[in-house]
């Protein structure tokens, strides 16, 4: 089964999985649908080849994962992903 994955989160900890994120894809495990990121850090429309998006978006993708690509911040994104609406479950 193939899931659609949705990463939040462009900086250093973005790079160091985005190759390991790319195997996988290239597997046919998983499907990057799109990249979360701040409207500030938004420079292109897209990164590595993936849709890049504001966090405001992110209740107009279907995704089945989401993935939180910041350690430092990363209990501040959950959190503010579940107040969005985002299922705990993803």
């Amino acid at each position: 089964m193939k899931y659609k994955c949705l990463i939040w989160g462009i900086g250093g900890d973005y790079e160091k999985i985005i190759n390991q994120l790319q195997f996988e894809k290239s597997k046919g495990n998983i499907d990057i649908v799109a990249l979360i990121a701040r409207t500030q850090d938004i420079v292109e429309r897209t990164l590595d080849g993936i849709m890049v998006i504001d966090k405001g978006d992110i209740n107009n993708i279907e995704f089945d994962y989401l993935i939180i690509a910041s350690a430092l911040y990363y209990k501040e994104i959950y959190r503010e992903a579940c107040n969005m609406g985002v299922k705990e479950k993803k």
